[in-house]
């Protein structure tokens, strides 16, 4: 008789009474050497400008052999890469990282099948790199949004890393002087935002402008800002279509989603007066986003005119420029939504928001000279 003891995959135990034993039963130690693959450990090093070794987080790792991609991995923390490979191989390694050097290499997999191989990437920081550091945060609270997913695509690599904010909503991540990033942050409960960065000259650290998420809520009213008019006019200027530009890869983004867009005026001028611009404003603003493919039952133009001020600037009440322009805007009102059915597939760390790069066309623009 004999009993058998499974402890994971290659090892162990066995109980027998086997002859040529001890004196009854015994134990045995059992290890199975026709395993065919085993892991690969990864671990990413910086070498910083005072030669101090750090981990270093945010590694994207391309496995391929024979010219075709067999592993691909990103590091999201400082812990070692895992990765599992056929024995007795031997592999291309191409690993990538912002603001640094491409690193390749090669790795042969040894067929020591109860050790795992090691491979030590290290990358070497030089004088151009740039630590950018900024937040993001809950566009009315403006308090810092946690693990929230930053990804950030580098032009000149043409590849992107995923970085997820602190309990403060901190990120930052190395880039180069005289580069050019596109940033989109994502958030389960959040609609995403996002900006082009371009790195002229820096210091050693920068910090730029905090990325805005609205929350996302079953009825919900945010305004679009920078979207101006001429005087009297209800024709959308050429700045004007790069902002409602980013309303068109919002509802691509969010496709089920349903809005209102929503003019309105300040005080001055008659109420009925105020009342037909608005709408004749918002119809424009509409017709604009359905030429740009978006199903029209899914946006209506709304004119408020004057009905709906934010302050005292009402008829007959002499009030400042600024104060009057806090009147004038348009906003985008999203009568009713489930969150779950609108909420972004965010818990996948190889989603990539950088397959249509013309998206970014209209995020906000963002320049480093100092």
């Amino acid at each position: 008789d004999f009993g058998y003891i499974s402890i994971g995959k290659q090892h162990a135990y066995l109980s027998s009474n086997r002859k040529h034993g001890g004196i009854d039963d015994d134990i045995y130690y059992v290890f199975d050497k026709r395993k065919a693959q085993k892991q690969l450990v990864v671990i990413t090093q910086l070498k910083k400008l005072n030669g101090e070794i750090v981990p270093l987080e945010a590694v994207k790792i391309v496995l391929s052999m024979n010219k075709e991609e067999v592993a691909i991995k990103t590091s999201v923390t400082d812990k070692p890469i895992l990765i599992d490979l056929a024995i007795n191989q031997n592999y291309a390694v191409m690993a990538s990282h912002i603001g640094m050097d491409t690193i390749q290499t090669t790795i042969a997999m040894s067929a020591e099948v109860d050790k795992n191989d090691t491979l030590k990437l290290l990358f070497e920081e030089k004088d151009e790199n740039i630590v950018i550091a900024s937040k993001v945060i809950d566009a009315k609270t403006k308090t810092g949004i946690a693990n929230a997913k930053v990804y950030v695509y580098d032009n000149q690599l043409h590849s992107h890393q995923v970085y997820i904010t602190d309990q403060e909503g901190n990120y930052s991540f190395k880039g180069k002087k005289k580069s050019k990033y596109l940033i989109k942050a994502l958030h389960q409960v959040y609609f995403s935002d996002c900006a082009q960065l371009e790195i002229v000259k820096s210091k050693a650290k920068t910090t730029i402008t905090p990325l805005e998420l609205n929350k996302m809520e079953r009825s919900m009213t945010f305004e679009i800002k920078d979207l101006y008019y001429d005087y009297d006019k209800s024709a959308i200027r050429a700045d004007a279509a790069m902002v409602l530009d980013r309303l068109v890869s919002f509802l691509n983004e969010y496709p089920n989603i349903k809005v209102e867009l929503g003019s309105h005026t300040d005080a001055r001028g008659s109420d009925s007066y105020n009342k037909v611009l608005s709408q004749s404003r918002a119809n424009a603003a509409v017709a604009y986003i359905v030429s740009k493919g978006i199903n029209k039952n899914r946006i209506t133009a709304k004119g408020y005119g004057e009905s709906q001020l934010r302050n005292q600037c009402r008829n007959n009440v002499s009030c400042t420029e600024e104060a009057h322009q806090l009147n004038r805007r348009t906003e985008i009102k999203i009568p009713s939504m489930s969150v779950k059915e609108n909420v972004l597939p965010k818990e996948d760390i190889d989603l990539n928001p950088f397959e249509k790069l013309t998206d970014f066309e209209s995020c906000s623009q963002i320049k480093v000279n100092e």
